[in-house]
């Protein structure tokens, strides 16, 4: 495979569907097993992780701790990977060498000439993993839940209308509304005083709301042709709240959220930084939702918090939702017959041998992607700390 980076330092995200990241996602779907060790990094960038690098801190840390479970391969593969990870750490270092979206993934292996950089509208927590095979799986799903998105920017005459997804926005229709000329309004002097001004602000109000039912009008005709999975409203003013009361209760449900753009002048690379940061916070308020649910539902049984009965909830396959702590993480094992993720050695018995995992919350991440659990994480310390380390919502008893 080509040494290569996709979206280079500096660059801005701005291309659909079918670009190159998704085609270093099918290369790296189809990358051979092979004796090589492959680093997979997922890293976050959330704005708030950019600020002073705090991304490349957190990073660090977690270097630190996979390089701690090294000692137990060859010499050979361990100054394979200890290079391999330097070079992921001194690509990262520099923010003008990361993407700018949300988060990235990053597949580094020198034996193979293998680095890959592919951004991502979310990751789970910046973690990193050391297999034979690249770690996709958390790539895949995050292109499937951020699915497709339509994004409406809109002021007093005229709206432009964006499909987004994962790598990018493209502009697929506009709208112009035939607006009131702007003036004094003028009073007859057959009328009463007054009169004049009231018809002038009245027609302004009714072509705002025909403006807003054509805008609801597009959103339904341009979901109708391509379904997409959320909504999402900009404008300068109201607008954005204003046109979400015209939406038919379909498209209703699927308002992720508004921001604040200007039609006139929006790009769609702008358009595109504005819909992912309205889909992080949409994320933030499905996880303080989660959090609520777990804790209605605990006492009844449809819940579990703790880390060794969410482990064992998920060997058993009840989880239905996987809430994880931001900055939660531990050592553990893994039991090498049943495949179960446990916090000691000794809770192996019967089902294998137990093999040193180094962080048994990723490990417990990654197993709830390969099982398409949700997997929800909970940046709020107070929410976080409710779940002992671990939660999750049962799909059974």
């Amino acid at each position: 495979m080509n040494n290569t980076t996709i979206a280079p330092a500096g660059t801005d995200i701005g291309t659909p569907a079918g670009s190159e990241p998704g085609g270093v996602l099918q290369r790296l779907l189809r990358f051979p097993p092979n004796e090589h060790w492959v680093v997979s990094c997922y890293l976050r960038l959330e704005p708030a992780d950019r600020v002073r690098a705090e991304y490349f801190r957190t990073l660090r840390a977690r270097v630190q701790v996979t390089t701690r479970s090294l000692g137990v391969l060859p010499r050979a593969a361990q100054q394979g990977i200890h290079h391999d990870l330097e070079r992921l750490e001194q690509h990262v270092r520099h923010p003008t060498n990361v993407p700018h979206a949300p988060a990235a993934a990053v597949y580094v292996c020198g034996e193979v000439d293998l680095f890959e950089v592919v951004p991502l509208p979310r990751v789970h927590r910046t973690r990193v993993i050391i297999d034979h095979t690249p770690f996709t799986r958390e790539m895949v799903a995050a292109f499937a839940e951020f699915g497709r998105v339509i994004t409406a920017v809109v002021d007093r005459t005229k709206a432009r209308f964006f499909e987004v997804n994962a790598f990018g926005a493209t502009e697929v229709a506009a709208l112009t509304a035939l607006a009131t000329r702007g003036g004094k309004f003028h009073t007859n002097h057959h009328e009463w005083p007054g009169w004049g001004e009231h018809s002038y602000h009245n027609r302004i109000a009714r072509e705002r709301e025909r403006h807003y039912e054509a805008v609801a009008r597009q959103l339904v005709e341009l979901d109708r042709k391509r379904a997409h999975d959320a909504v999402v409203l900009g404008g300068i003013g109201r607008e954005p709240e204003a046109i979400a009361r015209f939406l038919p209760a379909p498209l209703a449900r699927r308002l992720a959220g508004t921001t604040k753009l200007n039609p006139t002048a929006v790009t769609p690379a702008q358009l595109h930084r504005a819909t992912m940061d309205v889909a992080a916070r949409h994320a933030r308020d499905r996880a303080r939702a989660a959090v609520q649910e777990l804790g209605e539902r605990l006492g009844a049984g449809w819940a579990v918090v703790g880390v060794r009965p969410t482990l064992r909830a998920l060997s058993r396959g009840q989880v239905r939702t996987l809430l994880v702590p931001e900055g939660s993480f531990g050592a553990g094992f893994r039991c090498t017959e049943s495949g179960e993720l446990t916090l000691s050695g000794r809770e192996c018995t019967g089902r294998g041998d137990a093999v040193a995992v180094a962080d048994v919350i990723d490990e417990a991440v990654e197993e709830a992607l390969r099982q398409s659990v949700a997997v929800i994480v909970v940046e709020d310390a107070d929410d976080g700390g409710s779940l002992n380390g671990l939660g999750a919502l049962l799909r059974f008893k």
